[in-house]
């Protein structure tokens, strides 16, 4: 009898990430302080690996269609340019800084003429993802994963936790909003980094279980 639970290479990869996670904390201590400032070293990494993700989704769309499995695959392609947009500060990284401070270089998106309509239009393509999903019937994808125990929870636990781990670093977790600790940035930007290659991991693994479906 074959071994019901699937995806080995998932497990691995959470296995993988979480030594990842547990190894943000000690290299935020001795990493350089630049490497986490804004528009910095890391901060740029995630930019690449986003849209990286970004170009993954679309290939994935071009191999998988047609078929409600490329639609799921469109429809990652702007999560991933939203949130490369957000690391970007909505393009304001590409400007001059406002100056400097302790945490490096001060950017701020305030000073763009167009940031007003960045949060209505971010809505509007994340309500009109929501729209494509529901017409498309793409949650039955996500539940058939589930039911033959091929969802990657593991690497979904993990986005979760670095989730809460980066804003605990951010200061703006409830109720340790006012707890600081030493390169505490650093540790931020690390945890981020972890959280999207957790993202890469996760849409990998369900893109290659409905590619083999």
């Amino acid at each position: 009898m074959t071994d019901p639970i699937p995806l080995p290479a998932a497990r691995r990869l959470a296995w993988c990430l979480w030594l990842a996670f547990l190894a943000c904390y000690p290299l935020s201590q001795r990493m350089p302080p630049a490497w986490a400032w804004e528009n910095g070293m890391l901060e740029n990494i995630q930019v690449a690996m986003l849209l990286a993700g970004a170009l993954w989704a679309l290939l994935a769309w071009r191999r998988l269609r047609p078929g409600p499995a490329a639609v799921l695959a469109a429809c990652a392609v702007p999560v991933w340019l939203l949130l490369a947009g957000r690391e970007c500060s909505w393009g304001a990284v590409f400007l001059p800084p406002l100056g400097f401070d302790k945490d490096g270089p001060v950017y701020a998106s305030r000073i763009l003429w167009y940031r007003p309509l960045v949060g209505p239009f971010a809505g509007a393509v994340l309500g009109g993802l929501l729209l494509l999903a529901w017409r498309h019937r793409l949650g039955r994808l996500i539940k058939d994963l589930i039911v033959r125990r091929r969802f990657p929870w593991g690497i979904l636990v993990v986005v979760v936790v670095v989730g809460y781990a980066s804003t605990f670093a951010e200061g703006h977790l409830r109720p340790f909003t006012g707890f600081i600790f030493d390169q505490a940035d650093a540790y931020e930007e690390l945890a981020e980094l972890v959280g999207y290659l957790a993202r890469l991991a996760m849409q990998g693994s369900v893109l290659r279980e409905l590619a083999i479906r």
